[in-house]
């Protein structure tokens, strides 16, 4: 049942989707500024920070949804709780997205998700090195035909210890 809903939402979706502006090239870059906040299983006690990230991709496809490979890179530094330091966090991630733009309107749509690899690195203590899966979903204002802004939710998921990180971020690509 859910995986014929699924395959109706897709399908009325891709009913409604444009495809990309025929002279877009395949690759593009992304930058992109937010907050990062680890919500359970950090190996250190911090909250939530700045962050910005810096990634890009190459779409697959020039269909009405695309499908994109891409590798990015964020950064954010936390302060401990304790008031002993900082944790600087370095994230590293690959995997794919799909994208699609509502036909009639300068708005679209993306999710995405794979692999990253997260880095804690301070002074202090001593932070865990781990891979973890991610899960994105997004909104985006095509305000020209080769560049697009808008906010995004990620969820982080560290397969060694179960830490848990959400990322809000508003992304800027350009083709």
């Amino acid at each position: 049942m859910a995986r014929a809903a699924a395959v109706g939402v897709l399908a009325i979706l891709a009913g409604a989707c444009t495809a990309p502006h025929p002279e877009a090239p395949r690759e593009w870059i992304e930058f992109g500024a937010g907050v990062a906040d680890p919500t359970r299983g950090a190996a250190v006690d911090y909250g939530d920070a700045l962050m910005v990230s810096l990634g890009g991709g190459y779409d697959l496809n020039d269909d009405p949804i695309v499908a994109s490979w891409e590798l990015g890179a964020n950064w954010s530094k936390h302060e401990l709780d304790s008031g002993a330091g900082d944790v600087h966090l370095w994230r590293v991630q690959t995997g794919l997205r799909a994208r699609a733009r509502i036909e009639g309107t300068p708005l679209g749509v993306h999710v995405r998700g794979g692999l990253e690899w997260r880095d804690e690195s301070s002074d202090v203590v001593i932070g865990v090195d781990q891979w973890g899966t991610y899960a994105a979903a997004g909104l985006d204002w095509w305000y020209t035909p080769f560049a697009s802004l808008g906010p995004e939710l990620l969820w982080f998921h560290g397969n060694e210890d179960g830490l848990d990180e959400v990322r809000f971020a508003l992304l800027a690509r350009l083709f």
